[in-house]
């Protein structure tokens, strides 16, 4: 329900592994999955990040998290 905060992730193998397209692609897919609705989702790494995780694998996450996990002003809180 709305009262819950969710974290999700992106797989960290795929962030370890996957190209910055890929990774832009699953963040997306997840964001527009629906765990927006309650306003309380926080977009993260999975909480293991592989040693040697590529710097722009992240950066793709995090871009994709600003333009895709926004939330529209039109919801209440």
């Amino acid at each position: 329900g709305p009262d819950v905060e969710l974290q999700g992730n992106i797989s960290p193998m795929l962030l370890y592994s996957g190209s910055p397209e890929a990774i832009v692609e699953a963040a997306k897919t997840l964001l527009e999955s629906g765990v927006t609705e309650g306003r309380r989702f926080l977009l993260c790494d999975g909480h293991n990040i592989v040693p040697h995780t590529p710097l722009e694998n992240l950066a793709a996450m995090y871009e994709a998290g600003k333009r895709y996990g926004r939330y529209s002003n039109s919801c209440s809180q």
